[in-house]
């Protein structure tokens, strides 16, 4: 969002697009219908927002992932442990490359330094 856009929003010279809200109840790890709950945001526009929005990053969801995966291949035999770790090595790299929020990077450099540890 521009800060126009956002400068209106605040003043109530406008009103977030359902889409917006949808983006923003995601990021506050809310649901739409919450995130508009108790404020002046049109009836009809609320009845259009999604039941579920999607409540993590991809950085977020990959984290999970790696950590299920960590879990199941604890008893597995080195050979197929050795390779989850690299495909896991090679996975977080990439992410570093494509996050563009320096939390996330240095998250997922942490996580990848400790997947090497011993």
């Amino acid at each position: 969002m521009s800060r126009v856009a956002v400068s209106h929003l605040e003043a109530g010279l406008s009103q977030p697009s359902e889409r917006t809200v949808a983006l923003l109840a995601g990021l506050f790890h809310l649901e739409a219908h919450v995130l508009v709950a108790d404020t002046n945001y049109p009836m009809a526009k609320a009845e259009r927002l999604p039941l579920v929005v999607a409540r993590y990053t991809e950085v977020e969801l990959q984290m999970r992932l790696l950590d299920v995966d960590l879990a199941w291949c604890v008893e597995a035999p080195e050979p197929l442990r050795d390779r989850v770790i690299d495909t896991w090595d090679d996975r977080l790299g990439a992410l570093i490359e494509r996050s563009f929020d320096a939390s996330e990077r240095a998250a997922l450099r942490e996580r990848r330094r400790a997947l090497r540890a011993p």
